[in-house]
């Protein structure tokens, strides 16, 4: 994996900062967490288990395929669905407001087309991603979204 991505996701893990179960004051009185310290406590802990469960599967991965997906999800192009377990169940693309206007919407990609997905991100950016989710639905996207690259992208998908 990138190392740059590598190590933003290990800073963003390691700095979230926990709070003690207590502490002893100058005067020796003992102070316990509160109930907002402990809130914190375990949402940082869940993020920071997410974050490794994420590392995880990028680290799982080729680097030629690594890579582009971490670049897609810098550039919120995809996301990863992280269980209670903390593991990676699913990679979707996103393509809210792409095939109807006012709609959320993603697309799951199996991890055989991630080959195929990011050969079409680098040679297509996101034009590419719409394109393959555009013939796996057998449909087009709304006309804003059927840009040149994105004739390009279904012309060499087929």
């Amino acid at each position: 994996m990138n190392p740059v991505i590598e190590l933003a996701i290990r800073e963003a893990a390691s700095d979230l900062g926990i709070y003690p179960q207590s502490i002893t004051e100058a005067d020796g009185k003992v102070r316990t967490r509160t109930e907002w310290q402990e809130g914190w406590n375990a949402a940082a802990m869940e993020m920071c288990a997410r974050l490794m469960a994420a590392d995880a599967w990028f680290k799982s991965l080729p680097v030629e395929i690594a890579e582009p997906l971490a670049e897609m999800v810098n550039n919120d192009a995809l996301f990863l669905s992280i269980n209670k377990e903390h593991k990676v169940t699913k990679a979707l693309l996103l393509m809210s407001d792409t095939f109807a206007y006012a709609c959320a919407d993603a697309e799951e990609v199996p991890p055989e087309a991630y080959p195929e997905i990011t050969a079409l991100w680098r040679g297509f950016g996101s034009d590419g991603l719409t394109a393959w989710v555009a013939k796996r639905r057998g449909c087009e996207p709304i006309e804003p979204w059927q840009t040149e690259k994105y004739r390009a992208a279904r012309k060499h998908l087929e």
